[in-house]
């Protein structure tokens, strides 16, 4: 849970390699829960990996179904979604 922790606090803080890094660990440690996958698949998309975002947002809705922002995150970017409107990792 301390690496989901620090992960959050790097993200928020625009130290987006970090987060990355922090989010990895906490996955390769146990802690693969949704929120671990959407808030890395933020990450992503901050960056411009799509792809990766897109592939994290699908792991998070896997584990947990009913979890809202990645299920809005995936109908958008199914839909060609331009990143400004993923007000959920705070772009906006």
């Amino acid at each position: 849970e301390e690496h989901y922790l620090l992960g959050r606090r790097y993200r928020e803080w625009a130290y987006f390699n970090l987060a990355l890094k922090e989010f990895s660990l906490a996955l390769n440690g146990g802690y693969d829960h949704a929120d671990t996958y959407f808030q890395q698949a933020c990450v992503f998309l901050l960056t411009g990996r799509i792809e990766e975002a897109r592939n994290d947002l699908h792991k998070a809705v896997t584990l947990l179904p009913s979890h809202r922002e990645a299920l809005e995150m995936l109908v958008l970017l199914e839909r060609g979604g331009n990143k400004k409107r993923f007000s959920s990792c705070g772009i906006r």
